[in-house]
């Protein structure tokens, strides 16, 4: 059985993250549900989510396998995606380790200060280059991280946790 973090809008907790982690229990993939709702926050994109899983502990070189090879291995396609190899698809995502101070919210409002962040630099799929927009770039809106609507949206079911942050987000 594979665990997945499968960040999205609403399946993230920072503290059920750090209590997994204390654990030594990392995530074997970690995936995005990207969609109007999560990509202006909480998830914003698939650096971010991985950024998350750095910042709770998980080493950088298991954060990229469980980003790469171990998801094209469970849906039984390592032969074709997930490293570079001859022969094999040229998805390559160029990513940035850089230094930050930045909070990051979950699904549920709850802030962590993030000290690195992966960063995507530069994409290609199957060969040809597309543009990376990084959230702070994207000009069609200004959020910030965090957004400010994210955190609102996840404020609202905070008080329903079971497990939380003995302290409740701000308002």
């Amino acid at each position: 059985m594979l665990f997945d973090v499968g960040h999205g809008q609403g399946s993230f907790s920072w503290t059920v993250a750090e209590i997994c982690a204390r654990q030594g229990f990392f995530p074997d993939t970690i995936s995005t549900d990207v969609h109007l709702g999560s990509n202006r926050g909480p998830c914003y994109d698939m650096a971010t989510a991985a950024t998350k899983m750095l910042h709770v502990g998980q080493p950088l070189a298991d954060v990229i396998r469980a980003c790469t090879t171990v998801p094209a291995a469970t849906i039984g396609w390592g032969d074709r995606i997930g490293s570079l190899k001859v022969g094999m698809a040229a998805d390559v995502a160029l990513l940035e380790l850089a230094d930050c101070e930045m909070e990051l919210e979950d699904c549920q409002a709850q802030l962590r200060t993030v000290r690195q962040r992966l960063v995507g630099r530069a994409v290609w799929k199957g060969g040809k280059r597309f543009a990376v927009t990084t959230p702070e770039e994207d000009t069609s809106h200004r959020f910030g991280f965090p957004s400010q609507r994210s955190v609102a949206m996840g404020r609202m079911s905070w008080d329903t946790l079971v497990v939380r942050d003995a302290t409740p987000p701000p308002p």
